[in-house]
Formats: structure tokens, C-alpha cells, sequence
């Protein structure tokens, strides 16, 4: 689980202060949104916050799963438009990238959060 809040708010960049496991006793992080370059980022990981890596296999071998539960409903394939291959392994802070996840999705729908949480 994490929360985040509202630190600044300028007319393009958006600041938000988050915390793993809500815990306040530790080192936050700090998530920036670059509203006119519609871009979110880790501009400082918190001191709780580690960091994962999603492989090109584990990736191709997820979307081979999906395909195949896709193909067993009768669907088409996933096309490269909706999940494009993967070239390289990526990086991700676990607990940031769920925070930036729901900060997205309350942005894409034209809110502005003020404070939130992702478990």
C-alpha cells in the first residue's frame, strides 16, 4: 500500500510527496507531473521504495499468456498498437509506480487529486 499527497502545484509541473506503506517515519519519495509534457516521474525515490525489473522474457512470457487466454474467447491476438514487444528489461520503483499509476488515472479523467492511496 501507498499514499501520496499534494505537495506543489505550479502551472506545469505538479508535485506529489508519497509514502510506502503510509509509513510518515521514513524518507518519502517525490513524484513530478510535467503537465504540459504530459509526463509522470520518480524525481526522488522514497528511503522504503526498492526497485524491480520487468525482463523482455517475463514480459513476451505474459503476453503469450494473454494471447493464449485471448485466442481460447475467441479474440484476436493482441496487436502491437495494444501491447507493443518489449526491446529491453525495464525498471520501475515498486511502491512509486502504483502511486503514479492512480495519480494517472484520476488525472486522465480530469481530476486533480489532492491525497491518495493504491494497494
Amino acid at each position: 500500500m501507498v499514499t501520496y499527497e499534494l505537495l506543489e502545484k505550479t502551472d506545469n509541473k505538479i508535485l506529489y510527496i508519497y509514502h510506502p506503506e503510509d509509513d510518515r517515519d521514513s524518507d518519502p519519495g517525490i513524484i513530478a507531473v510535467y503537465t504540459d509534457q504530459q509526463k509522470i516521474m520518480v524525481e526522488k525515490a522514497a528511503g522504503r521504495d526498492s526497485v524491480h525489473v520487468a525482463t523482455v522474457e517475463g514480459m513476451n512470457d505474459l503476453r503469450e499468456a494473454i494471447n493464449a487466454s485471448r485466442k481460447e474467447e475467441g479474440l484476436p491476438e493482441l496487436t502491437e498498437d495494444e501491447l507493443p514487444r518489449p526491446t529491453h528489461d525495464e525498471e520501475y520503483f515498486y511502491y512509486a509506480s502504483h502511486a503514479m499509476s492512480n495519480i494517472r488515472e484520476k488525472l486522465n479523467s480530469g481530476q486533480i487529486p489532492e491525497n491518495g492511496m493504491s494497494a
